[in-house]
């Protein structure tokens, strides 16, 4: 059987407002044929909070 799987990355800058409300809307969204989600965060060098809140996200996955 053949795994397939979609990599969403998602780049940020200073996002800490918005962050988690869109990795959670990309959680729940369901796609179809079996195919699994990967999920990449990419600081661009963010001076608020964002990274701590990328970080704490990861760990609750």
């Amino acid at each position: 059987m053949e795994i397939r799987k979609l990599t969403i990355v998602i780049p940020f800058y200073n996002e800490a407002k918005y962050l988690e409300e869109i990795v959670d809307r990309v959680i729940k969204t369901d796609l179809v044929n079996g195919i699994k989600k990967e999920i990449i965060l990419v600081n661009d060098s963010s001076t608020d909070n964002s990274p701590d809140l990328a970080k704490d996200l990861c760990r609750n996955e």
